[in-house]
């Protein structure tokens, strides 16, 4: 798991009520997608530990690849973690015209 031992420790309270938001495809600006689901917790009063655990709830196929990819134990920070993402998927994004 990429996440340090101590973000994989933090339990997440039963009462958090978890931000609906659509999946990320990589059809959508990934910048913009990190700074919603960020927003999101920020309304639902989510911790730091949250966002990491509650952001892999919007990975599928190409993302949760690339999440997989990355050595564990690395990540130790949302805003590490969010700028990984942005960078990762805007070289990917296709910018509408």
């Amino acid at each position: 798991m990429p996440f340090t031992q101590e973000i994989m420790e933090v339990l997440i309270s039963p009462h958090f009520l978890i931000p609906k938001m659509t999946p990320f495809s990589g059809a959508e600006d990934p910048e913009n997608h990190s700074k919603a689901f960020q927003t999101q917790m920020l309304i639902s009063d989510g911790s730091d530990s949250a966002c990491y655990k509650m952001l892999l709830r919007n990975f599928r196929g190409m993302n949760l690849k690339w999440f997989s990819g990355i050595h564990d134990g690395t990540i130790n920070s949302f805003c590490e973690f969010s700028k990984m993402f942005e960078e990762q998927f805007t070289t990917n994004w296709v910018k509408p015209s």
